[in-house]
């Protein structure tokens, strides 16, 4: 018997919705603090539905975050894998080391990270 797999992008949109509300206002360490980790739960959220959908649609060896989107974009998911490549490079800045220098970084990739998961999850919407 052969289950199909229900993938619900909700906690994704979920997380695309806080991480939009955190960076209304970056003003404060606390506001940006706020927003770093409504990006890092968004990033994982995003590659791993991503993987979800890779998997379902046959797509082996899908383990790593750089593999999901080499072949995400390679299935017409995502437009370009370098940025998210950047995300990715970002996401790991937060996960070993957190100042003042780290804080700037991955609040400068905020603009660019909310337009790439909302297109993201445009995406996956199609395929789902």
């Amino acid at each position: 018997m052969v289950q199909t797999t229900i993938i619900s992008i909700s906690p994704l949109e979920q997380a695309y919705k806080r991480l939009v509300f955190f960076c209304t206002s970056l003003v404060t360490e606390t506001e940006q603090t706020a927003a770093v980790q409504a990006f890092e739960y968004t990033y994982e959220l995003s590659w791993k539905t991503a993987r979800k959908v890779l998997i379902r649609e046959g797509v082996q060896d899908v383990n790593s975050p750089r593999a999901v989107f080499r072949e995400s974009a390679r299935l017409g998911m995502i437009a370009d894998p370098e940025i998210w490549f950047t995300f990715i490079t970002v996401r790991n800045l937060t996960s070993h080391t957190y100042n003042d220098d780290v804080l700037h970084v991955v609040v400068t990739q905020l603009p660019s990270f909310q337009v790439q998961v909302r297109l993201l999850i445009t995406a996956l919407k199609q395929r789902l």
